[in-house]
C-alpha cells in the first residue's frame, strides 16, 4: 500500500518554491505571506483528518486572498499606501468559509489601488512583458504561477474576468449577493462582488459549493444548453483577432451539437456603460469621503481624479442608475427566455494581453454583466500564434450559478477534444 505524502512537508516545499516564484512575478503583497504558519496549519489538518475519506473538500489547498478582504492577522490595505490599521476586523466570511473547508491561507495578493485602475508591480506568469490584467491582478498571477491553488478576487467591472483570461486560468463572478460580502472592503457596494480564481474545475466547483448561498434559481440540471450570442454591435468592441478566434470557437461548438442563436442583447451597451460610470464613481467617492481628509495625500492621481468625478454625479443620476440596474437585467433575461437561451457566450476581453506599459485596458465585454449582477465565468480556450491566451466568457441568468459552472465545464471539454 502506498504511503500517503506528508501534507506538512508538501506545504513547506511549496512555500519554498512560492518564495522563488514570487521574486519573478510579484503577485503577493510584500510581507503578507503566511508561510511561517502554513506547515503548522497543515499539521493541524493532518491530526484533525487522519482518514482521507472524511477530509473537507479543500483539504491542504493553498489560498490567496485579494488585498480587499479582511484576513485576520494579515493587514488589509486595498492595494493602497494607507497605514495597516485603517481597515481592520475579523476575517471576511468568504475567507473563513474556505479555511474552514480545509484551505490554508498562503498570502494576500496584489490589486489595483481601491480596485480602480492603478497597476500593481505584478507580472504575467505566462508572458512577463504582458499585462496580467486587473483589478484582481495578484490573485490571477498567483494561481497561474502555481503559488496558490485558488484565490479570492472581486469584480465591479472586469476585475476577475480580465486577469483570469490574461493569465490563462478560470475566473468566476457569481450572481450579485450569492457570496457574502461581509469583510470585503468595497469601493462600490452595489457593483462589487467576490469571486473565485482557480486552475482546475474541481477546485472551482468545491469552492463555489462552499461560498454560494442557497438563493439559486430552480433549474432542471439536465436542461440542454442553448447558447446565445450578444449583438454584433456589442461584439464589435473587440479586436479582430479576438473576434476571429471567437468565431472559430462558435464553429467548433456548432459542430459539437450545440444550438447557437444570435440575440439583440448588448445593443444598449452605451447606456449601460454610462449608468455604470455614474454609479461606480458616485459610490467610490462616498466610500472615500471618510479617508480623503486624512489620507488623500497617499492616493494615486487616478484615484483622486475619480473621487472628483464622483462628486459631480448628481443624486438623480445615481438614483436612476440604481433604478435601471434591475431593469436591464430583466430585459436581458426576458430575451434569453423568449429565445430559449440558457447561456450567453462572448470573448472574455476585447483584446489579447497588452504590453505592461499600455494604457488602461478596455473592460467593455464584461461590464454589462457586472452591472446587471449576472453570474459569469472566464474559461481559458486556446492561444494566439504568439502564445498569448484567449478567454471565453460564459454568462447565465441571475441565480443560475451552479448550472453555469456545470455547463461551462462541458463546453470547455467539448472545445478541447
Amino acid at each position: 500500500m502506498a504511503v500517503e505524502p506528508n501534507l506538512a512537508q508538501a506545504i513547506a516545499k511549496r512555500c519554498a518554491q512560492a518564495k522563488e516564484n514570487e521574486q519573478n512575478f510579484r503577485a503577493l503583497v510584500p510581507g503578507s505571506d503566511n508561510c511561517s504558519l502554513a506547515s503548522g496549519l497543515a499539521e493541524r489538518l493532518m491530526a484533525q483528518y487522519p482518514d482521507s475519506q472524511y477530509r473537507p473538500p479543500l483539504y491542504g489547498k493553498l489560498l490567496g486572498v485579494k488585498d480587499v478582504f479582511l484576513s485576520g492577522n494579515i493587514p488589509t490595505r486595498a492595494g493602497s499606501l494607507l497605514p495597516r490599521n485603517v481597515f481592520s476586523g475579523q476575517a471576511a466570511i468568504p475567507v473563513a468559509q474556505l479555511i474552514n473547508a480545509g484551505a490554508i491561507l498562503m498570502a494576500k495578493t496584489t490589486c489595483s489601488e481601491f480596485n480602480y485602475i492603478s497597476k500593481p508591480p505584478t507580472l504575467n506568469p505566462l508572458v512577463r512583458e504582458r499585462s496580467p490584467g486587473g483589478s484582481s491582478t495578484g490573485s490571477a498571477a498567483a494561481v497561474a504561477a502555481g503559488i496558490c491553488d485558488l484565490a479570492l478576487g472581486s469584480q465591479s467591472r472586469a476585475g476577475i474576468m480580465m486577469p483570469a483570461a490574461f493569465c490563462g486560468i478560470l475566473g468566476f463572478k457569481p450572481s450579485s449577493g450569492r457570496i457574502s460580502r461581509q469583510g470585503l472592503i468595497s469601493f462600490s457596494p452595489t457593483l462589487e462582488q467576490p469571486g473565485i480564481l482557480a486552475r482546475e474545475f474541481d477546485i472551482l466547483h468545491n469552492a463555489a459549493k462552499i461560498l454560494l448561498n442557497k438563493d439559486q434559481a430552480e433549474i432542471d440540471a439536465d436542461t440542454k444548453p442553448a447558447l446565445g450570442i450578444p449583438s454584433q454591435v456589442f461584439l464589435a468592441q473587440a479586436d479582430s483577432e479576438v473576434l476571429d478566434h471567437f468565431e472559430y470557437l462558435l464553429g467548433s461548438l456548432n459542430a459539437a451539437g450545440y444550438r447557437i442563436r444570435q440575440l439583440d442583447a448588448g445593443n444598449n451597451y452605451l447606456k449601460i456603460n454610462q449608468c455604470h460610470r455614474d454609479l461606480y464613481a458616485a459610490e467610490f467617492t462616498q466610500q472615500l469621503i471618510p479617508l480623503i481628509g486624512k489620507y488623500g495625500h497617499l492616493f494615486s492621481l487616478a484615484t483622486r481624479e475619480l473621487y472628483e468625478t464622483g462628486l459631480k454625479v448628481l443624486p438623480e443620476k445615481l438614483y436612476r442608475a440604481r433604478e435601471l440596474q434591475p431593469q436591464f437585467r430583466e430585459e436581458l433575461q426576458d430575451e434569453m427566455n423568449a429565445r430559449a437561451v440558457t447561456l450567453l457566450l462572448s470573448p472574455s476581453t476585447a483584446t489579447l494581453p497588452p504590453l505592461v506599459s499600455a494604457e488602461p485596458i478596455s473592460t467593455a465585454l464584461s461590464l454589462p454583466f457586472s452591472f446587471c449582477g449576472l453570474p459569469t465565468l472566464s474559461v481559458p480556450i486556446g492561444n494566439h500564434p504568439s502564445g498569448l491566451p484567449f478567454g471565453l466568457q460564459i454568462s447565465a441568468a441571475w441565480g443560475w450559478d451552479e448550472y453555469l459552472l456545470q455547463q461551462a465545464e462541458q463546453i470547455w471539454s467539448a472545445l478541447n477534444r
